[in-house]
This record gives structure tokens, C-alpha cells and sequence, in this order.
């Protein structure tokens, strides 16, 4: 069980690294809300014969209901301390970048670090857009009875 915990503690640690942590509570606020009311409400409501829902007065807890209940609350709540635990080293690896500004000796933020796939996508503009562009642009000014010479010139 931990480790699957630490498995999906890495899995979305990735994919949370470059977001705000507002956007982050936003995200993880209304994944919560869809889960409670798909894995607690809809447990909690009778439809009735004529499309109707509601409570029901008293409410009965199985058993079941109970265990499946308990197993939601320990997953919901190991989640909310990888969350947690995520935002603290987040804040402590900025504090960190912080004093070491202080001192002289900044280090770019994880944000800013190199990344291969923004240099694969700015290789892929620069090999392929831009000639194909200058090659359109060409054909548009020689189509056009343009060329590249300017219109005074001596011919």
C-alpha cells in the first residue's frame, strides 16, 4: 500500500510541478467535490417510482455502506497528505531559492530549467516553418510578378 502511495505520490507530483498552487487547490478542490458526490451522495439518495429523490428518514448505514465509506476517507485522506507534503517541499525548495539569491548564488527555478521538448518544438519551428514560410513568401512576390529585386531598379 505505500508503496503504491509513493507510486502515484511520483506519477502526480509531475504533472502538479508546473502548475500555481492556486490553480492546484481549484483542481484538487473539484476533484474532490465529483468524487464525494459520486462515492458518498449517490449512496445517500432513494430514487423513488416517480423520478423523485430525496434521503431517507432515518437513513440506514450497512455494513457495507460503512466499510466502503472508511476505505474512501483513508484514501482521501492519504491523498490530502501527498498534497500537502507536495506544497511543503514546494515552499521550501522557493525559501531555499530565496537565501540563496540573498547570497549571490541563485539557481532558476524548476520552472525555468532547460527542457527538451521546448527545444525539440523550437527545432521543429526553425527547420520547418520558417523555410516553408520564406518559400510561400517567394512564390506569393513571384506569382505576383514581384521577385526580389526592387521595382526601380534597372533591368
Amino acid at each position: 500500500s505505500l508503496q503504491l502511495a509513493a507510486h502515484v505520490l511520483c506519477t502526480w507530483a509531475a504533472s502538479w510541478r508546473d502548475k500555481h498552487p492556486q490553480s492546484l487547490f481549484q483542481t484538487w478542490g473539484t476533484v474532490q467535490a465529483e468524487a464525494v458526490c459520486e462515492r458518498i451522495y449517490s449512496k445517500l439518495e432513494v430514487n423513488h417510482a416517480d423520478g423523485t429523490r430525496d434521503i431517507a428518514k432515518p437513513f440506514m448505514l450497512s455494513e457495507a455502506l460503512q466499510k466502503e465509506w472508511v476505505g474512501y476517507a483513508q484514501d482521501a485522506m492519504l491523498l490530502a497528505a501527498q498534497r500537502v507534503g507536495f506544497l511543503l517541499n514546494d515552499i521550501l525548495e522557493h525559501q531555499k531559492h530565496k537565501e540563496a539569491a540573498l547570497d549571490g548564488r541563485a539557481v532558476a527555478p524548476r520552472e525555468h530549467r532547460w527542457r527538451w521538448k521546448n527545444f525539440l518544438m523550437n527545432l521543429f519551428i526553425a527547420v520547418l516553418i520558417v523555410p516553408m514560410m520564406l518559400w510561400m513568401l517567394n512564390q506569393h512576390l513571384v506569382r505576383a510578378g514581384g521577385g526580389w529585386r526592387p521595382a526601380h531598379a534597372k533591368t
